[in-house]
């Protein structure tokens, strides 16, 4: 298939940078293309922000009907439903991605399944997906391609024992116990949602504070909060050894974390940084170094992300597609 149109704009990921710039650039009269390899949103719409804040909001609802006492209200009978939690907040994804396949319909925002490669200045070739082999000519690029969880090596992730957070948000079965690996908000967030219905939690984290990248007075008010609540924090603690056995998940035993019988939790976000353990892309990337284009970056040392933009006039780079959170 090969589509013939000429585009004012393609956009490549529909995730909050790129589908806000597409529906955008729609309403301003351009022709748009949008190359997604899945359903347009993004990992925060569909696999991160959004999903985990229904989450939160069944386990802060469930923790105030436990406390309803101290407000003089007897409730009796007080069960939850697991799998009815985890469908809700996929629930709630899923109207808010066909919220934004509307938006992009209503302002002729055409959107190709797949992953993208640039083959020359102003082509876009769609790779894999259902419109594989479409050839897209477009006057501007916009490369939006977003970020994953970081995975540890010789570590496979089955999403039963070994998950990251997008297997995490479709858990069949609550575990018993869990060790959050990373505790920034992401992790947080799941140490606070599964601790609220009874999982046994121990949040690990390698920096000295949880929420490693807030404030450290508000870092210090949620780990106390959490520890009132039962969670275990383990700061200054570094993962440098998981291994399966048969009957529990051993965490480095030199660093003193528990074995765990149920399941391991990898929190983390790699955006094709070269530092940390298997870096790789953030997602499938587009093809822009075939191009000889020049570069020019920038390391912020305060903030330890480089950000890096190409230079040929028609091709940009939205926010950090090269960075490392």
């Amino acid at each position: 298939m090969v589509n013939t149109s000429k585009y004012d704009l393609v956009v490549i990921g529909g995730g909050p940078a790129g589908y806000a710039a597409a529906i955008r650039a729609g309403q301003l009269g351009k022709k748009v293309a949008c190359v997604e390899m899945e359903r347009p949103g993004g990992t925060c719409l569909n696999w991160g922000c959004i999903p985990s804040k229904a989450l939160l909001k069944s386990a802060e609802l469930y923790s105030k009907i436990s406390h309803s006492e101290e407000f003089g209200i007897s409730v009796s009978g007080l069960d939850y439903d697991f799998s009815k939690i985890i469908a809700r907040s996929r629930s709630v994804a899923d109207n808010m991605a066909k919220g934004i396949g509307f938006l992009f319909k209503k302002n002729k925002v055409d959107h190709f399944v797949g992953t993208a490669q640039v083959m020359v200045p102003g082509m876009v070739e769609v790779k894999d997906g259902s419109d594989k082999g479409t050839i897209l000519s477009t006057e501007k690029t916009l490369i939006a391609t977003g970020c994953k969880a970081r995975t540890l090596p010789d570590l496979e992730v089955d999403g039963t024992r070994i998950m990251t957070s997008r297997e995490a948000l479709v858990m069949k079965k609550q575990p018993k116990s869990i060790v959050v690996v990373g505790a920034g908000a992401i992790g947080a967030e799941f140490a606070y949602f599964l601790n609220a219905f009874g999982t046994k939690v121990t949040l690990v984290e390698m920096m000295d504070q949880i929420l490693p990248v807030e404030d450290s007075e508000v870092a210090k008010v949620v780990q106390r909060s959490f520890t009132q609540s039962g969670i275990d924090c383990r700061v200054s603690t570094k993962v440098e050894g998981i291994t399966l056995a048969s009957a529990s998940t051993l965490i480095d035993p030199n660093a003193e974390v528990p074995a765990t019988p149920d399941m391991v939790k990898l929190i983390g976000i790699d955006a094709g940084c070269p530092q940390g353990p298997s870096p790789q892309p953030a997602r499938p990337q587009p093809d822009i170094k075939r191009l000889s284009y020049s570069y020019d970056s920038c390391a912020c040392c305060c903030c330890r992300k480089n950000y890096s933009k190409v230079s040929c006039g028609r091709c940009f780079v939205s926010a950090e597609v090269n960075s490392c959170n």
